[in-house]
This record gives C-alpha cells, structure tokens and sequence, in this order.
C-alpha cells in the first residue's frame, strides 16, 4: 500500500498539469463501491489545489468541495490524454473544458476510496481525517517524544494513523533500521537518544523517498506511469537472507504487530 512518500510524489506530479478551466464531464464507473450522484455535482468546478494529508490525495475545488482519494494497494492517480480510452479498471475520469488532460483514477483491485465533501468543515468532520495524528515532516521533537509516550511497541505505535501519519511497513522497518531499534520494543521505554535518532531517521528517509519518486514493490506508479526509485535504497524491507548493509549480519524476516517485519538482530536487538 503507498505510504506518505508515494502518496506526496502523487500529489507533486499531477500539480505540474493543473488545467485552469471548469470540469466538464464526469465519468464514473458504475459500482458498490464509488458513488456516483454526489461526483456528479463536480461539472462546472474548477480545481484549485491538490493537497495530501497524511496518506489521502485532497482534490480542492472553488466550489469550496473536496475529494479525499485514497489509493488503496493498486490505485493509480494521473493525467492522461483525452484520446486515452479507460480500461476496465478505471473508476473515475474528469474531463476539463479546452484541455486535452483528463484525471483518471485506476484501481484494479478496489481497495481504494473516493469520497466528495461539501466542504473542508465537513471533511475534518470525518473521523476517517479528522482523527489523523500530526504529519512527519512538521512535528517537533519534543511533540514526537510525548507521542511515543506509550506503552505499545514501537512498530504498532508508527503504524497507528492516529498517532502519527505516513508510516505503512516499508517506511517504520526502514526507520527503526536506520535508528537502530527493536520494532517490539516499547515505545515508552526508549531511550532519550534513541527517540532522537528515530526522529532523525524518520525524516531523512522520508524526505530521501520522496526525492526518489517513492518506492515501487509492486503495483505504485508515480502520475507520469513511470516507477518510483527509492526501493534500490531499502536497507532490510524484503531483504530476509540478504546480509546487514552495516555489519553483514543476515537480514531476519519477524511478525511484529501483526505485520512482516524486517531487521538485523545484531544491529536491532531487543532489550531485555
């Protein structure tokens, strides 16, 4: 599933192509899962801005509406030619008066989500956004060391939206690789150091994923089509049996959380 540097490299892409000019069609697809009649009231809205939060695409209309797209694990967000014929996996297409771009929405699997709010009060209105906790990028250290304040594992805690946006597998193993933790280790018992070297890891590696075009495992392509390029840069993600790139231990593969986990023992061990 896209996490934060995937979604952002989205929403970069498909501001270079903004048309300026009224929607003029809408094309939804007919299914359980995407209502049509309130996308529908989109013909003659301009976009006016594209913004993200935390993993939602936010499409901001002089309407005063907004529509949350969430990618799902196969989703696709991007600009294509009018002449460009939809396959049977695209969900929505919006078409712009005297522009030959059109907005497609591609989900193959349909795990992703597409919601229009009137307005930003009614969208912050919705748990669904307004319950997300602060974004990576823009927390201070001592607001990210008060959330850590936890008893969770460290692992559960980054993956909780609410407590701390962006983060999916890829990104928390990446992260908690680099500041050199445990993913079962208890949020509230790490260390002052350890705490700033994870908020330092944190950010430089979401920063570095972003400039890449975000990472590309499976399914992500970036709004031009072409693959993200951070995933040649991953530590220990989907490296099991591959050794340490610090200290040529083999990479383990652990469920934390739940969830696939990635580490070095030698370089992550668990406190005692």
């Amino acid at each position: 599933m896209p996490e934060l540097p995937e979604v952002e490299t989205i929403v970069r892409g498909l501001k270079r192509f903004m048309p300026r000019t009224p929607i003029s069609g809408v094309r939804l697809k007919q299914t359980n899962k995407f209502a049509s009649r309130p996308i529908a009231s989109l013909v003659r809205a301009k976009l006016v801005r594209i913004t993200r939060r935390g993993k939602n695409i936010l499409i901001w209309f002089d309407s005063g509406q907004c529509l949350l797209i969430h990618l799902g694990m196969t989703g696709q967000l991007y600009w294509a030619s009018s002449t460009c014929r939809p396959d049977r996996h695209t969900h929505l297409r919006l078409e712009f008066e005297q522009s030959d771009q059109v907005l497609h929405f591609r989900d193959v699997r349909r795990f992703g989500r597409l919601k229009l709010y009137r307005s930003k009060a009614h969208l912050f209105a919705d748990p669904a956004i307004g319950k997300l906790g602060p974004e990576p990028l823009r927390i201070s250290l001592p607001h990210f060391k008060e959330l850590l304040g936890r008893r969770r594992m460290i692992k559960a805690l980054l993956l909780d939206q609410s407590v701390i946006v962006g983060f999916g597998n890829i990104y928390t193993d990446e992260s908690l690789f680099a500041a050199r933790i445990h993913p079962a280790e208890p949020a509230d018992l790490l260390s002052p150091v350890a705490v700033a070297r994870l908020y330092r890891a944190m950010k430089r590696i979401f920063k570095q994923a972003i400039a890449a075009g975000g990472s590309t495992i499976r399914d992500f392509r970036r709004s031009d089509g072409n693959p993200g390029r951070f995933q040649t840069k991953l530590k220990v993600y989907q490296r099991t049996g591959k050794n340490c790139p610090r200290c040529r231990t083999k990479i383990q593969r652990l469920i934390v959380a739940g969830r696939s986990t990635h580490i070095c023992p030698t370089c992550q061990p668990l406190d005692s």
